[in-house]
């Protein structure tokens, strides 16, 4: 190998990997790190070039504000490489095809997408985010941790970063004497052994954020288990130690800036900006638009660049529920960004839920019975033509995981479905388990194995029987929870 090609691994080795996996005949993917999913519009219309030249027209956006690519070949990681560095990004580490309880890092920090124009957020934490990304990013001292270790900023009362699956959260909030600041949860997780983030009942400045991060962190890294892989994530290191000394912990760290502070209120229920909404700068307005699980073309990334840039901001910003998002739109404009948007395919006009469904890449990784992003399209489909207008009524979650890692966060979901091994006539048939109850609670499942060919009508039935059924205003989760388990049919797929 040449010396300039092995000087330019050791440059890359720190900032940049691919990940592995064994579905749809792709061996290896591109995550593509994008802190608070923000990213111009050249980049965008670059990165689109990327998915043509390297990932055979196809991206992705995770629940993480990531971009992916797949069928990258290994023999041209250098080359991906050099493209990634030139527009400005690097990717996360994607160290889960190493045994052991090693090689973990800090993976892309969420925050709002709306943050800076939000007329509701306390205050805009992009500054702080970007200034936490810089101190774990390309640096070897925080690139072996026992696992993946996952967080989000955020000033937005809304919950849209899903502040509560993450190992660290910190969650605007205003001390008692008017300052804003940060509270901080600690220790969620989805999958094995689901867990909401705990409340450290604290308060910090916003400028100590950077330290907080670090301090646990480093902390996680020293301390955090590694004899088994699949506990060692943060979560069950906070179990170990408990709330109030990693709490104890902080007050040392910080010198006594750290302030008692009781979320009295609990949970919030977590929610995206769609739609178009009016930004706090006059006249503008911010565009969301539905990006059905995620999936893009590069023919259609082109286009949205290009519409962002002639009608708005040369900005967009991608979300935590797979959607992308266009500002400063001038509202006279709006109708002719909403016709263009409509002939592209994204109906800014259609059903609440289309902004609120998530689905993870099942059919890539290996893990998944099947491609859950075309199930989420098929289910999606017959909603809309079993429900028709009745779906405008619904203000809900809906998400979708191959597996029982539940990247889709099936588990904090209004509705979420799981997929498994089914039996039918004596024959294993892909199948899906139904959760209710989630946003921000953790869901209960309540319908096990449900072959694939009858999920739809199942989850037909089930918001069927919410609509007929709810008292007032009830939410889908309070509806749920006033009915007993016993009042599932498993046998037809719903609620009686």
């Amino acid at each position: 190998m040449a010396t300039e090609n092995i000087d330019e691994i050791e440059r890359f080795a720190d900032r940049y990997a691919l990940g592995f996996e064994r579905g749809e005949g792709s061996s290896h993917f591109l995550r593509v790190k994008i802190p608070g999913g923000i990213l111009n519009t050249k980049q965008l219309g670059e990165l689109a070039e990327m998915a043509q030249n390297y990932g055979k027209g196809y991206a992705e956006i995770t629940t993480r504000q990531d971009l992916q690519l797949h069928w990258i070949e290994v023999e041209k990681a250098l080359e991906v490489f050099r493209d990634l560095e030139r527009i400005g990004f690097t990717t996360d580490k994607c160290g889960q095809a190493y045994p052991g309880a090693r090689y973990g890092d800090v993976r892309n920090i969420v925050g709002c997408p709306a943050a800076g124009i939000s007329r509701e957020e306390l205050f805009d934490a992009t500054p702080i985010l970007i200034k936490v990304t810089e101190v774990f990013l390309g640096k070897r001292t925080y690139q072996d941790l026992p696992r993946k270790f996952k967080m989000s900023i955020s000033g937005c009362p809304r919950n849209c970063t899903i502040p509560y699956v993450q190992d660290l959260a910190f969650v605007g909030a205003k001390y008692y004497d008017g300052r804003v600041g940060f509270t901080i949860l600690a220790g969620g997780r989805v999958g094995t052994e689901p867990k909401l983030a705990e409340p450290l009942d604290i308060f910090i400045e916003a400028d100590d954020a950077l330290e907080v991060a670090r301090s646990i962190v480093e902390l996680y890294r020293d301390h955090g288990p590694r004899t088994q892989k699949a506990k060692a994530r943060f979560k069950f290191m906070l179990e170990s130690w408990g709330r109030a000394k990693l709490t104890a912990f902080l007050k040392e760290k910080l010198n006594g800036r750290v302030r008692e502070f009781k979320v009295e209120s609990g949970p919030i229920e977590c929610w995206e900006h769609t739609g178009v909404n009016r930004q706090r700068q006059d006249d503008k307005f911010y565009v969301t638009i539905p990006i059905i699980g995620g999936t893009l073309s590069t023919a259609t990334m082109l286009r949205l660049a290009e519409i962002a840039e002639r009608y708005g901001r040369p900005e967009v910003r991608l979300t935590c529920f797979q959607n992308l998002m266009m500002i400063d739109v001038n509202e006279c404009e709006i109708p002719q960004v909403k016709k263009e948007l409509k002939d592209l395919g994204f109906n800014l006009d259609g059903y609440p839920y289309r902004w609120t469904t998530v689905a993870c890449a099942a059919n890539f990784c290996g893990k998944g019975i099947e491609n859950t992003k075309a199930r989420t399209f098929e289910i999606m489909k017959h909603l809309e033509a079993e429900m028709g207008d009745r779906l405008h009524e619904l203000n809900l979650t809906i998400s979708i995981s191959g597996c029982l890692s539940g990247c889709a966060r099936h588990v904090i979901a209004d509705v979420g479905l799981q997929g498994v091994v089914a039996h039918k006539d004596g024959k294993t048939i892909p199948g899906y388990n139904i959760y209710l109850g989630g946003n921000p609670s953790l869901g209960q499942m309540v319908e096990a194995g449900v072959p694939v060919e009858r999920v739809r009508d199942h989850i037909v039935n089930i918001l069927s029987t919410y609509l007929n059924e709810r008292v007032g205003c009830e939410s889908l989760k309070d509806f749920y929870l006033r009915r007993s388990v016993e009042e599932f049919d498993k046998s037809s797929g719903g609620l009686r």
